[in-house]
């Protein structure tokens, strides 16, 4: 097999990197060495060994205490984590059992962190079905289905949190870690859930910085005594798990697990005999475009465990600035042709450019900048996800060079077209309160350059207007009077204008220079005159930085020409005027932007 990609990050995401004998598919284990037990790979997290174990592996004698069915018949079935040889708990929506210890877990202590790792898989996702839970309706959380997603649910004198949520798919593995620290009220989010090694989402518990002892028994697969959960949609009363459940790990009051942490149990346990191995590994690199190859195999000669899929040209646009929204781009690809699922998204804010004090902000594909980002620097990334629901590599642009700044404020400038000499200045105001820069030109075979311009506010403004190519001028004999002092353009800046000599066709112009090559400049344009002349119609073109609008009646025509923003091409953005028949007047130009 053989694929074209355009980095080599993206390229690692496909088919590795070796590392001291280990190679990697992405980001799970495929050959090399690495712990030998499950039990060792926990020892290995930064939370150590769980305090309590449920195996649930056909007896109802755990390591966590004795697990007391309360409800139907408990059923046994294959266990579904392929590196280890227990069997799993089998519910057909009608049982559940709790930990006999689960008085001690759950009462007489404050609640402020938990870590919970478990393995399920639904044969049934219709409906509000509960997995994990501990507490109730008032004081607890919550791990269950509602529908085709899960959720993770806390809930602690009636204000819930299900935020959190990730969407499966029926009669798939999945390995689920949630973890949270509501003494933490200082970081964007305080709880979090990892799926498959990835996290899929956080949120913030702020109603208090601790859980409220609560009473009653941990319920796995079901609730007893028709015990409700609180959720954003309300309080429900869930049903029983449908499918199969197998180790549930859980630690109080530890050091939180991490993403890597979640990783490595997942890949662990789905072993090295259920990823696809690969083999013969090469990579060339042609005018920056890698070429990777490599022999792949499948323990079941087929390609659904096959590569993961992946992100490439992953990418934001917008300004860095208050209340702008940034709005994100990618590219999807998967070796197998497997379509997209619901990949995720991530934004990041950091203090400097290599992502010190690094904060999660939104799971969303675009991002509204808040007033709290200003002076931080901005980072996305994309998790892409197939139609299976696997996920791939995370692919970040890289933060970013500037920071975000104040909310932008609407710049204009104005400018008339007349006759007089090589030179322009500033007029006093209109009868509008606006300042204009009039141009004037006695040479219409000159080029020339032309500064020392204001804004509508008569704020000094660098930019430099350079005439190209020559225009002629024309006074006040032919000019608009529009008679309309409301709009952009008064009579005072109408009534004179520069026009194309020449024949039709006749291209005439100028660029404005100086221009900030980050900042969008929109325009508006008037281009009419009282003067009938030949055959009494004056038709043209006017473009604004390649954006060409025709004009098919310039005479008397009070209308005004809008182009959209353009971003400036090294610092310029040009002006140009097409002649069709008669005149082709340019009165006045007003430009637009935010800085």
């Amino acid at each position: 097999m053989s694929l074209r990609i355009g980095n080599s990050e993206v390229l690692k995401a496909f088919i590795g990197n070796v590392e001291a004998s280990k190679v990697y598919l992405g980001d799970v284990l495929i050959l090399g060495g690495g712990p030998s037990t499950y039990n060792e790979v926990l020892e290995n997290t930064v939370a150590g060994l769980p305090d309590f174990t449920w195996r649930l592996n056909g007896s109802l004698a755990e390591e966590g205490g004795a697990l007391v069915s309360s409800s139907g018949t408990i059923g046994y079935t294959s266990g579904i984590i392929p590196t280890l040889p227990d069997q799993a708990w089998q519910s057909n929506g009608s049982a559940f059992i709790n930990p006999e210890n689960s008085p001690d877990i759950n009462t007489d202590t404050a609640t402020e962190k938990r870590c919970i790792s478990l393995w399920f898989r639904a044969t049934n996702t219709g409906g509000w079905q509960n997995i994990y839970e501990q507490g109730g309706g008032t004081h607890g959380w919550h791990i269950g289905l509602y529908d085709d997603y899960l959720t993770f649910n806390i809930t602690n004198n009636g204000d819930a949190r299900n935020s959190i949520q990730h969407q499966i798919v029926e009669d798939r593995i999945y390995h689920v870690v949630v973890v949270f620290d509501l003494s933490d009220q200082v970081s964007a989010s305080n709880m979090e859930m990892f799926v498959n090694g990835v996290s899929v989402g956080v949120d913030k518990f702020t109603t208090q910085n601790f859980l409220n002892s609560h009473t009653g028994d941990i319920q796995f697969g079901g609730t007893a005594d028709g015990r409700t959960i609180s959720g954003d949609s309300g309080s429900k009363t869930p049903t029983d798990f449908v499918g199969q459940l197998q180790r549930i790990d859980y630690w109080s009051e530890k050091d939180l697990l991490t993403e890597a942490d979640a990783l490595a149990i997942y890949s662990f346990g789905m072993g090295p005999n259920q990823a696809p191995s690969i083999s013969s590994i090469a990579v060339n690199v042609n005018s920056g475009i890698y070429t990777g190859s490599y022999v792949y195999e499948d323990a079941e000669g087929d390609l659904e465990d096959g590569p993961l899929p992946v992100a490439s040209g992953v990418s934001f646009a917008g300004l860095l600035a208050d209340a702008e929204t940034l709005t994100s781009s990618y590219g999807y690809d998967s070796l197998n042709n497997v379509a997209e699922g619901t990949s995720m998204f991530r934004w990041y804010l950091a203090d400097d450019q290599a992502g010190a004090n690094e904060v999660q902000v939104a799971t969303t594909s675009n991002y509204i900048i808040d007033n709290a980002d200003v002076g931080k620097h901005v980072d996305f990334g994309v998790i892409p996800v197939d139609a299976n629901g696997n996920t791939g590599l995370e692919v970040r642009v890289g933060y970013s060079a500037s920071t975000i700044q104040n909310a932008l404020v609407q710049k204009r400038a104005l400018f008339a077209f007349g006759s007089g000499g090589n030179t322009t200045s500033g007029t006093s105001p209109d009868i509008n309160g606006d300042y204009w820069n009039t141009l004037f030109t006695n040479n219409p075979d000159g080029s020339y350059s032309a500064t020392g311009f204001v804004d509508s506010d008569n704020n000094p403004i660098p930019f430099t207007i350079n005439v190209v190519l020559a225009m002629s001028d024309q006074g006040g004999n032919f000019g608009l009077l529009t008679g309309n002092n409301s709009g952009p353009f008064p009579d005072v800046a109408t009534r004179e204008f520069w026009t194309v000599p020449g024949s039709s066709g006749t291209v005439r112009g100028f660029d404005i220079e100086d221009l900030n090559n980050a900042i969008q400049y929109s325009a508006r344009a008037l281009c009419s005159t009282n003067f009938s002349g030949s055959g009494g119609v004056h038709d043209m073109s006017l473009s604004f930085g390649g954006e060409s609008i025709a004009i098919p009646s310039a005479r008397n025509n009070t209308s005004v020409t809008e182009f959209s923003a353009k971003s400036p091409s090294t610092g310029k953005i040009a002006v140009r005027v097409t002649k069709g028949g008669g005149f082709a007047p340019l009165n006045c130009l007003e430009l637009i932007w935010f800085e």
